[in-house]
């Protein structure tokens, strides 16, 4: 079972990272991530996009590397769907995910994502 997150995008319109050519799930906001794992489990795969609406795709836009959480109020991203997966997976003592890949063209949301997944150990 693999798990594709984007607002707007399907897997194939990624290009700029190699993720697998494998049928995917696709969810488009935190709402529809959290039903996901809550209904289906951890996926085997997961790509991720982080600007999952208009308010921080519009902070991307307009702040690039100066984007602030803080001005897109309680919009989620894919950071928070991060976060609630890997707090799933810890809570509750899964398996961890075999695959994660991180779509988003955001610098900042990107690296914010890896930092969190390092301090989970899921990067070293």
């Amino acid at each position: 079972m693999n798990l594709f997150l984007d607002d707007i995008r399907f897997p194939e319109n990624v290009t700029h990272v190699k993720i697998p050519k494998v049928k995917w799930h696709i969810v488009r906001n935190y709402d529809d991530f959290k039903y996901f794992i809550d209904n289906f489990g951890i996926p085997s795969v997961i790509s991720l996009d982080h600007d999952l609406g208009i308010k921080s795709m519009e902070e991307f836009s307009k702040n690039g590397l100066n984007y602030s959480y803080d001005r897109i109020g309680n919009e989620k991203t894919g950071l928070h769907c991060l976060e609630y997966l890997l707090n799933e997976i810890e809570g509750k003592r899964l398996k961890p995910i075999d695959q994660i890949y991180i779509h988003t063209i955001n610098p900042i949301g990107k690296q914010n994502m890896i930092n969190l997944l390092r301090n989970k150990k899921y990067l070293f």
